[in-house]
């Protein structure tokens, strides 16, 4: 069944190098309150940025300022720099996954590489 297979990648994912790397930057990161909260704050700020995109429209310049600032300060820790691009590399894992198994069924998703 598909759902096993599904359940076996899970458990490759879990064990994976980019996983494993991320969890582990994410602890770090994390363990200073002040850096959680600015990791916090600029997830929040993407998570905006990335609705507008989404929405095509033009995000707020105060939103863009704020995502910017956060983002300058989080570049002067490497506990924070290191989760950052812990998570950009899980994530297009995530991507290149789904990429795979959508274009494997003709899901037309084409749109999303543009």
């Amino acid at each position: 069944m598909v759902y096993d297979t599904v359940h076996k990648l899970a458990a490759e994912l879990k064990n994976s190098a980019e996983f494993l790397e991320y969890k582990a930057a994410k602890e770090k990161a994390f363990v200073d309150e002040t850096n959680a909260g600015l990791l916090k704050q600029f997830q929040k700020a993407t998570l905006e940025m990335q609705a507008h995109m989404a929405a095509q429209t033009t995000p707020p310049d105060e939103l863009k300022e704020r995502h910017e600032k956060i983002l300058s300060v989080l570049q002067l820790n490497p506990d924070c720099i290191a989760y950052l691009m812990a998570e950009y590399k899980l994530n297009a894992t995530m991507g290149d996954i789904f990429r795979i198994l959508s274009d494997s069924v003709d899901l037309h998703l084409d749109f999303l590489r543009d």
